[in-house]
C-alpha cells in the first residue's frame, strides 16, 4: 500500500425539503392581508414570502402565517412563499391572487337643511372624501335618493307644507358606506290659499253691492 494522499474533509448538506403547500389569504382591510400556509418540512430556518416576485419579509421557523400591512386600496398582488435553510430555499408555493377592496369612504359633515318653500327644503354638506361612488340621503331613517359623486347638495321636493323632516346624507362606494352626517332638521312653510272660485256679484240697491264665493281653502287668514 503506498503512503496516504492529503486528507480532505466535508460535510454532507442539510436537505431543502419541498415548499409549503395550501397557500391561502384573507383581505382583512384595503390595507392589509394577511396569508397562512402548512408547513411541510421539519428543519427548515425559516420561510420567505414574495408579493409580486420580489422578497418581502422572512419569517422564523414553524410560522405558518404572516400579515402583510402597508398596501394601496382596489389593487391585485400575488404572493408565494418558501422554506429555506442553509443548504437553499426549497420551490416555491403555489402562487395566490388577492385584491384589497376600496377604502371606506370618509363621512360627509356639516349637513344644513333650508326651507325653500311650502313644498321643497335644500340639503347641502361638506364632501369629506375622495374615492366615494356618491351620496345617498336619508329622512327619519329611510333612503330618500342617491345623489353622484362629488355632489354637496339636494332639493327635496314634493313635500308636505307645515312639516318637520329630519334629513342625514352618507357616502358611499363598492365597499360600503361611511358614517353619516350630523342630524338636521328643517320645517316647510306654509302653502299660500288656494283661490275663491264662482265669485258672483248681485246689486242690492243704487250704493250697494252684495259679492260671494266658494271658499276653496283651508288654511287662508
Amino acid at each position: 500500500e503506498s503512503s496516504l494522499s492529503n486528507s480532505l474533509s466535508t460535510t454532507t448538506p442539510v436537505e431543502v425539503f419541498s415548499a409549503p403547500r395550501n397557500l391561502s389569504g384573507t383581505v382583512m382591510s384595503p390595507t392589509e392581508i394577511r396569508l397562512t400556509w402548512n408547513d411541510t418540512s421539519e428543519n427548515e430556518s425559516g420561510f420567505r414570502i414574495y408579493r409580486n416576485g420580489k422578497r418581502i419579509t422572512g419569517v422564523g421557523p414553524n410560522t405558518i402565517s404572516y400579515v402583510d400591512t402597508g398596501l394601496n386600496e382596489n389593487t391585485s398582488y400575488t404572493y408565494r412563499v418558501a422554506s429555506y435553510n442553509e443548504a437553499g430555499e426549497s420551490s416555491m408555493s403555489s402562487g395566490l391572487e388577492l385584491e384589497t377592496p376600496l377604502e371606506i369612504p370618509s363621512s360627509p359633515r356639516s349637513l344644513r337643511t333650508e326651507t325653500l318653500s311650502p313644498s321643497s327644503i335644500k340639503l347641502t354638506w361638506n364632501d369629506n372624501s375622495n374615492n366615494e361612488q356618491g351620496f345617498r340621503i336619508y329622512r327619519n331613517g329611510s333612503r330618500i335618493a342617491t345623489v353622484g359623486r362629488n355632489s354637496s347638495a339636494y332639493v327635496h321636493e314634493g313635500l308636505n307644507s307645515e312639516t318637520r323632516y329630519c334629513y342625514e346624507v352618507v357616502a358611499y362606494n363598492r365597499s360600503g358606506e361611511s358614517g353619516s352626517t350630523n342630524r338636521n332638521c328643517s320645517m316647510t312653510g306654509q302653502a299660500q290659499p288656494n283661490f275663491p272660485r264662482n265669485l258672483n256679484v248681485t246689486p242690492l240697491s243704487s250704493s250697494k253691492i252684495r259679492l260671494t264665493w266658494n271658499d276653496n281653502s283651508d288654511n287662508e287668514d
